[in-house]
């Protein structure tokens, strides 16, 4: 967290000076989970911005960026409440969560890091430095987890095939800076181009039941489940001809399709959306709602349940990892590796008008067992649901928990699977 790299070049004087004077100020103010601060704001805005803002969009800031974190129906939703109990936005949540899981949302995406890597040694590096193993199919997409030498983890991805040399990578926004550092270090006289079009490109994310459909009335590529498979992705057109590309992933456990074109065609694009998508019920969705849909699918998210504290069979990854398909950076720290320390779980919790953020205890039969790594409300499963690492000796669905939740313990009992579609067929559909 000390690493320098967090910050970008919107970190500039006036912004440092704005912030250090606040929380100067402010030090011994008390902090409210998902609370955001406007000192040294706005300094960047995406291309949507006003388009997200008048639609009721309330914005936090990530990695300087203006983010949509719901979509406001009255003024007196506009200025997010904050609390330990649930908020003066928990409603509106709620509203935007049922609208992907029973029709179609739009999200924005552009604050993704996103990287064109090409070059005839772009696949023998891409293998190199990340745990699972490069698809060889044009068209193909892998999840990849990125490890230190020490065999923890310090970043996920998804790797997407376009060509035959030719590679677009995703991962969190927030550590591109430190992502590309390590890139640039780790590449060493290989011919790979690595192109950082974070800034270039923007994105837009479709997801529920309804996505295809909204995605078929913009573009005349095939979309349907046999050309474009979940885990897949292509180069389209979208609205007017707009050169983009689509993947068939979701974090949210919908039928979900991410969309990147260039930044300055980005208002044609959600337009057209927007457009398309009003005859099936699309609604946009902030990141709120994003959060709460992946707590229902068991997802975890970086920065709260994955950081490089963890080994990939501590917090789930370990399936993407490809320990026979030869040398990759923190293989031969796994290969050594004894019983893990902790492994993530999931719960469901006996709350009442709170959930758990993150830090929480967890007792299992009076006993602190673990903590919470990130928590929230299912508004499908009407649930207040938390991801957490629990000693192993206490990792049994069997077992009896609690979570400590504002000073009282609450029932908790952990799941032996995902919550809500374990096989996970509605993101395949």
């Amino acid at each position: 967290f000390w690493d320098v790299a967090r910050f970008g070049d919107y970190a500039d004087t006036a912004y440092t000076k704005s912030r250090t004077k606040f929380w100067y100020e402010n030090r011994s103010a008390r902090v409210y989970p998902y609370q955001d601060f406007d000192a040294g704001r706005p300094v960047r805005k995406t291309a949507l911005h006003d388009s997200l803002e008048a639609a009721g969009g309330v914005f936090a800031e990530y990695d300087g960026w203006e983010d949509p974190v719901y979509f406001a129906r009255n003024d007196d939703e506009r200025t997010p409440g904050y609390s330990f109990s649930r908020t003066n936005w928990f409603d509106v949540v709620g509203e935007e969560c049922r609208a992907v899981r029973d029709a179609v949302g739009l999200f924005e995406f552009s604050t993704f890091a996103k990287y064109a890597i090409g070059g005839s040694a772009a696949e023998s590096w891409l293998n190199a430095i990340f745990a699972n193993r490069v698809p060889t199919t044009i068209g193909k997409m892998t999840l990849m987890p990125m490890l230190s030498p020490q065999g923890r983890v310090i970043g996920d991805f998804t790797l997407t095939r376009l060509g035959d040399d030719d590679f677009l990578l995703v991962g969190g926004g927030a550590m591109q800076r430190i992502h590309m550092r390590w890139f640039l270090d780790h590449v060493g006289d290989r011919d790979v181009i690595i192109n950082n079009i974070s800034d270039d490109f923007a994105g837009l994310h479709i997801a529920g039941p309804n996505a295809r459909a909204v995605l078929n009335k913009i573009t005349t590529a095939d979309v349907s489940n046999s050309a474009q498979p979940f885990l897949s992705g292509q180069r389209v057109e979208l609205a007017d001809g707009v050169a983009s590309i689509a993947l068939r992933v979701s974090f949210t456990g919908e039928l979900g399709f991410e969309l990147y074109f260039p930044n300055n065609q980005a208002l044609t694009v959600y337009e057209a959306i927007r457009e398309a998508g009003n005859e099936f019920g699309l609604q946009p969705i902030g990141s709120h709602a994003l959060m709460s849909l992946r707590l229902e699918k068991s997802f975890p998210s970086w920065g709260f349940d994955l950081t490089a504290d963890y080994y990939p069979v501590e917090c789930g990854l370990d399936r993407f990892v490809a320990m026979d398909k030869g040398e990759f950076t923190g293989r031969d720290a796994l290969a050594a590796l004894g019983d893990p320390r902790e492994k993530i779980a999931t719960f469901e919790i006996d709350a009442d008008n709170a959930d758990a953020y993150t830090g929480e205890p967890i007792y299992c039969n009076g006993v602190l067992a673990g903590y919470v790594s990130s928590g929230g409300f299912g508004y499908r499963l009407e649930k207040s649901l938390a991801l957490g690492y629990l000693s192993p000796e206490y990792h049994d669905p069997a077992n009896e928990f609690e979570i400590e939740i504002i000073g009282e313990r609450r029932r908790a009992k952990m799941t032996r699977s995902s919550p809500y579609d374990p096989t996970g067929q509605r993101a395949k559909a």
